[in-house]
């Protein structure tokens, strides 16, 4: 069981990691993990990224997310997610 739920958790991972930066490439989406630029990938790194994502995504700051956050279907989100893909691209290349 624990097995079973541990991989869905990485599926569910890797599919928000393709969409996060579906135009990016794997060093470019490597690189917005690997904060303190060490060559791997830690389990805070990680963590830190997905936090920051559920931030994002929560408009309302309530600490849940709605059906129609998860969506996105608020005309504001489009906005804050080209302003995000520009944040990211800095960070990427600092």
């Amino acid at each position: 069981m624990m097995k079973t739920a541990l991989i869905g958790t990485w599926v569910a991972a890797g599919i928000a990691l393709g969409a996060t930066a579906a135009s990016a490439s794997d060093d470019d989406r490597f690189r917005l993990f690997d904060t303190d630029r060490d060559g791997s990938i830690s389990a805070r790194e990680w963590d830190s990224h997905y936090q920051q994502m559920f931030r994002e995504k929560d408009r309302n700051h309530d600490g849940v997310l709605s059906r129609r956050e998860m969506e996105g279907r608020d005309d504001s989100r489009r906005r804050d997610d080209d302003y995000q893909r520009r944040n990211d691209r800095e960070r990427l290349f600092k």
